[in-house]
């Protein structure tokens, strides 16, 4: 049985092409970040000095990750789901769809953040891909659950 990760190949190859870094975003060096924060016994800061937080179970299945695709994927539990329901990456809509909230740009440049320590060779314009995939799953997904005749369909 495949992960829901290694279902989106395509844009985890692209994650991980090494096509290199823009002039804006510096590449992190591992060494270039404090250690990071832990607030309670439950919650991880995900990227050091951002005060972004995460449920240390969702942190160690991030850390588990077998690509930067799947690892931006999982960070996304930063946010609510009845956040991410409503929202996309930079708040736009695209073609005739309707126009969607923007994620919180605090929370957002801590995922590129924790991606970019972890993953140095990510491109980062994948990273809000793999944001925006994400949220277009969630939102499929509860797409599904009001319909769930439809869920046979799709069922392999």
């Amino acid at each position: 049985m495949k992960s829901q990760c290694s279902s989106t190949s395509s844009v985890s190859s692209d994650l991980e092409s090494g096509l290199g870094l823009p002039q804006s975003i510096p590449q992190p060096s591992p060494t270039a970040f404090p250690p990071l924060k832990v607030v309670s016994t439950e919650q991880m800061e995900i990227s050091p000095g951002s005060n972004v937080f995460i449920d240390r179970l969702a942190w160690a299945v991030a850390q588990n990750a077998n690509s930067a695709f799947c690892f931006v994927r999982k960070l996304t539990a930063v946010f609510p789901v009845d956040v991410l329901l409503v929202s996309n990456l930079r708040g736009t809509s695209r073609d005739s769809g309707p126009q969607r909230q923007a994620l919180d740009k605090k929370k957002v440049d801590a995922i590129y953040r924790a991606a970019l320590q972890k993953w140095p060779h990510v491109v980062p314009s994948s990273i809000g891909a793999a944001i925006n995939a994400k949220l277009t799953e969630i939102r499929g997904k509860k797409k599904t659950e009001k319909h769930p005749e439809s869920l046979m369909l799709f069922d392999d």
